[in-house]
């Protein structure tokens, strides 16, 4: 094989960027976005944390909530204080960590990497192509912040570890805390540190970094001031709906470590990624060794340090890509050094993570939809100060015209953690009558409210029919009114 694979990374790249500016106007929305931008916006109005959306759960979520990713949610905030209500002024927070982290890891491919001239550009073709990140770099969720933190508290140590300069150790205990701060995963990238530095046997170094990550962590906990906020916090943190008991064993890290592997493999996205991930540390092993052993190790710290503190809920493989992505540029960067194997091997894993993501790319632009339309659309008729559970992109036309927005996902959150529903149509029947919003509105669209369309599928639903004490009152081409008449 004869062609040099080098010379069409630039390509691939603007490609790669390309997709991903398609990918931008009218991305539809998901819980997880609609919760954090609402925890945010109770922050600038109220000053503190809380989640209607969730509105029946135990311990009072929809009173006030005192966990949720908080610096990245303040950002929300001060989002909202400049620019005003508006999910697209949120999303630029996560764009612009998402350009300043590829900003970052180039340049550091780049210097450290000099001999390979064209890594620095294979970097920013495969994170663009990774369609995780893809996601992530237009999404409000705090991943792209959480990525910058941990990259800097990477590099940070990694320049005390070769100048024993203590500026560097204080800066990366600042990133480290930061992380924290952005989200409590944000351990696994402080704890990945703190082993670094331990495995170079720096104890006293990382004993002064563990208390600066550690004092700059302890912002988290900035709304547990007044009397009985802790105990609170503890309360509904230890009854997460997200967690479960068997995550509070003692044993429960080493079972959650012993089975990281997985989230490696998860599905065909996080598959084709680590494929190409491992065809690049068997065929660049030797230069990897030499010239990135201090990444090599955070990078397997991390690994380990997030597999005790988590399940392997896979969108936390994000965490690791900027690591993945080096590794993966270096390799393809010695591509003229490769024999004829080598190179079958490579191309083959390489084509298969690119037309792999890919094809989750086009899934994403292909759900595209005005929601700010659309669901001005389903709130027409339906009265200012009225209670509606439906989907959670009506939280940005809804909020600031006082109507209370819930969501499907309570219901799901409560049959997973909590014995007082079954996970069935009439338990949903009974949760509906328990917490009785005013108004339903129903979407035929399947990734926007899985929660009701397991049960029923509401294109079959006509005007007149019943669902326990809600009837519904229209029916439009892709989503149904209901109200309630108890």
């Amino acid at each position: 094989m004869n062609f040099d694979l080098n010379r069409w990374v630039s390509l691939f790249s603007i490609l790669a960027l390309l997709i991903f500016a398609i990918s931008i106007p009218f991305r539809w929305i998901d819980h997880d976005e609609s919760m954090l931008a609402e925890h945010a916006y109770w922050w600038h109005k109220l000053g503190y944390y809380r989640s209607v959306l969730h509105y029946g759960l135990p311990n009072g979520w929809h009173t006030i909530q005192y966990s949720t990713h908080k610096a990245f949610v303040l950002l929300g905030a001060g989002m909202i204080d400049i620019a005003g209500w508006s999910l697209t002024a949120l999303r630029m927070i996560p764009l612009f960590f998402a350009a300043v982290l590829a900003l970052i890891i180039t340049r550091y491919s780049k210097i450290e990497f000099a001999e390979f001239p064209r890594a620095s550009a294979w970097v920013l073709a495969v994170l663009f192509f990774q369609a995780m990140f893809l996601t992530a770099a237009y999404r409000y969720r705090p991943e792209t912040m959480l990525m910058t933190f941990g990259f800097l508290n990477f590099r940070m140590l990694e320049r005390y570890l070769h100048t024993d300069q203590k500026k560097f150790l204080l800066l990366g205990g600042l990133a480290a805390g930061l992380s924290i701060f952005t989200h409590l995963n944000g351990a696994a990238y402080a704890g990945a540190g703190g082993l670094l530095l331990l495995s170079y046997r720096k104890f006293g170094p990382s004993l002064i970094y563990g208390v600066i990550g550690l004092a700059i962590g302890s912002l988290y906990f900035h709304n547990l001031l007044g009397p009985g906020d802790l105990e609170a916090f503890l309360t509904q943190y230890l009854e997460n709906p997200n967690l479960s008991e068997s995550d509070w064993h003692w044993y429960s890290p080493i079972v959650k470590m012993l089975s990281e592997h997985l989230r490696f493999f998860h599905s065909a996205r996080e598959v084709s990624t680590s494929l190409l991930l491992l065809i690049a540390l068997i065929g660049s092993w030797k230069t990897l060794k030499q010239k990135a052993t201090t990444l090599l190790r955070y990078f397997l710290f991390t690994i380990l340090v997030l597999g005790a503190l988590t399940r392997q809920t896979p969108i936390y493989y994000i965490l690791y890509l900027p690591y993945i992505a080096i590794i993966i540029a270096v390799h393809l960067g010695r591509w003229p050094t490769f024999n004829a194997k080598l190179k079958y091997a490579t191309l083959f894993f390489l084509v298969g993570f690119i037309v792999t993501n890919s094809i989750y790319s086009f899934n994403l632009i292909s759900r595209r939809v005005d929601t700010k339309a659309r669901t001005a659309e389903m709130m027409a008729s339906i009265p200012e100060d009225s209670s509606i559970l439906g989907p959670t992109g009506l939280l940005f036309n809804g909020i600031e015209e006082n109507y209370e927005i819930r969501s499907f996902k309570a219901f799901k959150f409560w049959v997973r953690n909590y014995p007082d529903y079954s996970d069935t149509y009439e338990g949903l029947l009974q949760f509906l009558s328990d917490t009785r919003p005013d108004y339903l509105i129903l979407d035929h669209i399947r990734y926007n409210q899985d929660e009701f369309m397991d049960f029923r599928d509401p294109a079959n639903l006509a005007v007149g029919d019943t669902l326990g004490i809600y009837g519904v009152t229209e029916v439009h081409g892709d989503w149904t009114l209901l109200q309630c008449f108890d």
